[in-house]
């Protein structure tokens, strides 16, 4: 179905409130999209520290494993929903790189950085920028 083929109105038939209700809350789609984004995507911020001898591939096995361990099916959804949609809403793909919305991500990327400033990590594209490990996962789903 995607993001473009529903009406505000069938929004509204599908969460049993009326039209008028739902504009009370949501100005419009891209509110409502960026209201799940906000509730949705809270990644943890935990980031575990890697173990003596550990190469930076199961290092990032286990961050990557820590950063999807407690995703709701609704999430992953979402997230799916954001990757497929991208090219007809780049706006909203937007709102998924907004540092705001996703503190945890600003920890992780941190914690990412410093593993690869002390050696832990060799230095690669996800240790520049974290966010790579978001898509593939979810393509493998």
């Amino acid at each position: 179905m995607g993001f473009a083929a529903p009406s505000i109105a069938a929004i509204a038939r599908r969460a049993g409130i009326s039209k008028a209700n739902l504009y009370v809350h949501f100005a419009d789609k891209d509110a409502i999209f960026e209201s799940m984004l906000e509730q949705w995507l809270q990644l943890s911020d935990e980031v575990p520290a890697p173990l003596p001898g550990q190469t930076s591939d199961e290092i990032f096995d286990c961050l990557i494993d820590n950063m999807y361990r407690h995703l709701p099916p609704q999430t992953v959804a979402l997230i799916l929903l954001l990757i497929t949609e991208a090219h007809r809403a780049p706006h909203l793909v937007e709102l998924w790189f907004e540092e705001s919305l996703i503190p945890a991500r600003i920890a992780q990327q941190r914690r990412v950085g410093e593993l690869a400033a002390i050696g832990s990590l060799r230095a690669t594209a996800l240790t520049q920028d974290f966010n790579f490990t978001t898509i593939p996962l979810l393509y493998a789903q």
